[in-house]
């Protein structure tokens, strides 16, 4: 097996880790210090900063150079070695990350850049992506890939590099009307090309691709509205992300410091409300419990007869308030509340043909079963709804009360009436009571209460007592 070994002997090519527009990336083995290191192979004449920024800036989330070799027209910078993977890997193998890792990431980046913009002469990275930005076993995030990378007052005489999908409209001078412009020498004018707040459209369209898991440099090209790629995101989450990615250079943050902040104002903002969001779904129950309540109180009004036809219907009236009050709480408030703070962890969205269900259904069912169950427990009582004349009849018999009702409805055309036990019979024609004494047993005695209440509104009650008469052997 053939080793490749970078002149000078002492760096052994172990494998290529990456290879982009710059330059390509090796692995390489150190003889003498036996240890691993990155080689970024580029061209002697290439444009770029990477050998003068990183030499420029010390520790920090940026690779060092311990040493340069040159071969040929190339010429190789030793730098540090990042056990880890990229945010690209990551986002290629696990998808769509949580936004509090994704904005933690975010806080990091916004140090690293920052700490750039901070330099004399500021620094602008140009270049924020995932495949740009790795993590370590650690935690750490690290800034990889500086061959983008210009000085301020060069980001406007020179062209800019950037890639597709994450560079500011700025960087391929694409410019809105509010944009200042430059004249040239000879005469024509030029746009504003790049500045800090290309940085931050950089930095918005990398939390855009962390949080969603879409990659912005392909169609739709980051136009789908972040929450609906992924509605865990909170909703002010979602809107600093948006400002970031603004086209117009004026609607952005001004600084990566500005950004830093809003994000650690979002994570204190939602740190502290946690209490409330963990009190909010005890709401629901609360109102719950008040309308079970308020339907046990109906129930039993229901079955008195004494109880008056007001006090009935204000009783199903605030079992329905209640439980609806229920159903809206949960539903715009408590998912509401959980799903723009983060609280919530839905499922995910797994396909554009599942049909999403509605929170709060099972609440209107509940609603519903509690006005049929009313409506099912007729009042026994004559009170009831007015009208024609009434009649009520229930009856009561012994131990021995075989389970079929002995006794029969008829009307005056003698018609059976169907009539269930101790429901309201409304009537405007006589009605007949048949009794079947081969139902009887011997001895056993039938009480009949009936109730009724005429057109004018009297009521009358009778109690009768049947028992057959016992049959005598001759």
């Amino acid at each position: 097996m053939s080793v490749t070994v970078l002149p000078g002997e002492k760096y052994e090519v172990a494998q290529m880790a990456g290879k982009g527009g710059a330059g390509e990336v090796f692995r390489v083995y150190d003889r003498k210090l036996q240890k691993n290191w990155a080689a970024k192979k580029i061209k002697k004449n290439c444009p770029g900063m990477e050998a003068l920024v990183l030499g420029r800036i010390k520790g920090g989330r940026f690779p060092r150079i311990v040493d340069m070799v040159e071969d040929g027209e190339f010429c190789y910078l030793i730098m540090d070695w990042i056990e880890g993977e990229s945010l690209q890997t990551q986002l290629e193998r696990f998808g769509a990350m949580t936004w509090e890792k994704a904005v933690e990431i975010g806080i990091a980046l916004c140090e690293a850049i920052g700490a750039l913009h901070a330099m004399q002469p500021p620094l602008l990275y140009l270049d924020c992506k995932p495949s740009n930005i790795m993590t370590d076993g650690e935690g750490g995030v690290w800034l990889v890939d500086f061959g983008s990378t210009l000085e301020s007052w060069d980001a406007q005489t020179e062209p800019v590099a950037g890639s597709i999908g994450y560079a500011a409209p700025e960087q391929f001078g694409i410019l809105t009307e509010e944009e200042p412009v430059f004249a040239q020498e000879d005469g024509a004018k030029r746009g504003r090309k790049a500045d800090v707040r290309s940085d931050v459209f950089g930095l918005g369209r990398t939390l855009y691709a962390l949080l969603s898991g879409m990659d912005p440099s392909k169609p739709p090209y980051a136009a789908c509205p972040l929450r609906d790629c992924n509605p865990e995101i909170p909703r002010k989450l979602e809107k600093i992300v948006e400002r970031c990615m603004q086209k117009s250079p004026s609607e952005r943050f001004g600084t990566m410091e500005a950004v830093k902040g809003a994000l650690q104002g979002f994570l204190e903002e939602h740190a502290k409300g946690g209490w409330k969001r963990k009190m909010l779904p005890w709401g629901t129950w609360l109102l719950l419990g008040a309308a079970c309540g308020t339907a046990w109180r109906f129930y039993q009004a229901v079955l008195c007869r004494e109880a008056l036809l007001w006090r009935k219907l204000a009783l199903l009236v605030g079992e329905s308030v209640f439980a609806l009050a229920a159903c809206l709480w949960q539903r715009f408030v408590v998912e509401k509340r959980r799903c723009c703070r983060g609280g919530w962890q839905p499922e995910p969205l797994q396909s554009v043909l599942r049909t999403q269900k509605e929170s709060g259904r099972w609440l209107f069912l509940l609603l519903f079963v509690g006005m049929l169950a009313g409506l099912w427990q007729k009042p026994v009582s004559a009170y009831a709804f007015g009208g024609k004349p009434q009649i009520a009849a229930a009856a009561r018999g012994g131990e021995n009360m075989v389970s079929k009702l002995p006794l029969v409805l008829r009307d005056a055309q003698l018609r059976k009436l169907l009539v269930k036990e101790g429901s309201v019979l409304e009537v405007g024609e006589p009605v007949y009571l048949e009794l079947d004494p081969a139902l009887f047993k011997q001895g056993q005695k039938l009480e009949i209460s009936v109730r009724g209440m005429t057109q004018e509104g009297e009521v009358l009650e009778y109690r009768l007592w049947y028992r057959p008469l016992e049959r005598k052997m001759p």
